[in-house]
């Protein structure tokens, strides 16, 4: 589902249904400069035990007229030290490498990394399926970021979040929903 709103209005929403690797666009024109927010949310077609949803929210600022991409970030997110089952030890930390892209044009056919114009970035992690996050410590080292997830004791999953905010206040709130396991 993509939804593009400014406030309370909705702008345009559409489901999209695409197999493996496919796409489908989603435009919008727009009728006042403003700040608007897109929402996407993907879930898995089949029955999976990680990475069962993701959802990205994009917060910006518009001006008709401007052919333009949302400015937001995508949040590449890799944990180290997991077992071949993808899971952490519990009572472990985990270290999640952060690589955030973002793609200029459509047309552009790749992702760029703009590190200039990130003002900001926070992660949290929930242990309790996304009811409740907790943020968790991040650090910048060269051109991404690492977060250090503290694990708890009992077997379970672990959804991440992240909250990219770029010079120009535009932000970008990726969370993934069941992308490891504990235990």
């Amino acid at each position: 589902m993509v939804t593009l709103s400014q406030g309370s209005r909705t702008i345009k929403r559409k489901t999209i249904t695409t197999s493996y690797g496919g796409s489908s666009p989603f435009s919008a024109p727009i009728s006042s400069a403003g700040w608007y927010d897109l929402g996407v949310t993907a879930t898995r077609v089949l029955k999976a035990q990680l990475s069962t949803e993701v959802a990205l929210d994009w917060h910006f600022h518009a001006t008709p007229g401007t052919s333009e991409v949302a400015p937001g970030y995508l949040a590449a997110l890799a944990p180290e030290g997991l077992n071949s089952g993808n899971s952490a030890a519990p009572r472990s930390t985990t270290a999640v490498t952060v690589s955030l892209k973002r793609t200029d044009e459509p047309w552009s056919g790749g992702e760029t990394y703009a590190p200039e114009t990130v003002k900001g970035l926070s992660v949290y992690a929930s242990h309790d399926g996304g009811k409740t996050w907790q943020a968790v410590r991040v650090a910048r080292v060269g051109g991404h970021w690492v977060a250090e997830v503290p694990e708890p004791a009992a077997a379970g999953t672990v959804s991440l979040r992240t909250v990219a905010v770029d010079t120009a206040g535009d932000s970008s709130t990726q969370t993934i929903y069941n992308a490891y396991l504990v235990g």
